[in-house]
């Protein structure tokens, strides 16, 4: 509010929402509303399913109605832009500044520590799925106690976490800040996850994941062999994860480019200047 409201304010050239939050969208409608140019970093993904994710797949499709600028990530997400008739010439591919994140902390080599790393949080999952699939991690944990689980979890569902992960070898830990959160994907055997962001950190690290969903805006990693969606099913997976989570990619992931940042400033830069 303060941000569009205060004459004192600068005058404001552009906007820049990044992902699908329902915040950003909310922010990228507050300066269409205000005829402030909106650029949409991480554009273009999309399943094709108006809940799954959810509200994810709405936001995301909202902000490119209302951005100027489209920075997309991967061709294929170029490719919906383009297929959705959005202005050819708003839309850059730049590849994706998780790539930049991910550099910036200066991580060593690739290692792999014997523990699971788990995140999962989805609205869509919350309720029946979401019992189920903690259900299968503790008989997981169960049957390799030798390898410690590690389960950050999210304040929506602390509680049903705690009360069904009962194994020993299990962590539960709370919300962490990125750079640790970064170390403890590069370090990790594999990941268990339902989330989107992480997907491409795990690939841009070289880590092998479990998704959790019926579908992924990244089929880049399903395509790379970085990860596969498991719906619930993740007792009947794991085995597999956890004997092939060495073998299947020797290095990271360079599909999402590098110095993402820079060329997104240079190009708002070049337009906004005319």
């Amino acid at each position: 509010h303060k941000l569009f409201s205060n004459k004192n304010t600068p005058t404001i050239k552009c906007v820049i929402v990044q992902g699908d939050t329902t915040s950003g969208t909310a922010i990228a409608h507050s300066a269409f509303h205000h005829k402030i140019p909106v650029a949409h970093i991480e554009a273009g993904l999309r399943t094709g399913r108006k809940y799954s994710p959810f509200p994810e797949e709405i936001n995301r499709s909202i902000i490119s109605r209302l951005a100027t600028f489209h920075f997309a990530p991967t061709k294929e997400a170029y490719s919906n832009l383009i297929k959705e008739n959005i202005n050819k010439e708003s839309i850059f591919l730049v590849g994706n500044t998780i790539a930049d994140a991910v550099t910036h902390f200066q991580l060593p080599d690739k290692t792999y520590r014997n523990y699971i790393l788990i995140t999962l949080h989805r609205r869509e999952n919350w309720g029946i799925k979401m019992t189920k699939m903690l259900t299968e991690i503790n008989q997981c944990a169960e049957n390799y106690p030798k390898t410690e689980f590690k389960f950050i979890y999210h304040p929506n569902s602390k509680e049903l976490i705690t009360e069904i992960l009962k194994s020993e070898n299990i962590s539960i830990l709370p919300p962490q800040n990125y750079k640790t959160f970064i170390h403890l994907i590069a370090e990790c055997r594999f990941l268990i996850t339902d989330s989107g962001g992480i997907q491409e950190e795990a690939m841009c690290l070289g880590k092998i994941l479990m998704i959790c969903r019926d579908t992924t805006e990244r089929p880049e990693v399903i395509s790379n062999h970085y990860g596969k969606l498991v719906k619930t099913d993740i007792l009947d997976n794991f085995e597999w994860f956890y004997d092939n989570y060495q073998s299947q990619h020797k290095n990271k992931s360079s599909i999402y480019g590098s110095n993402v940042s820079c060329k997104i400033v240079s190009i708002l830069q070049e337009h906004l200047s005319k």
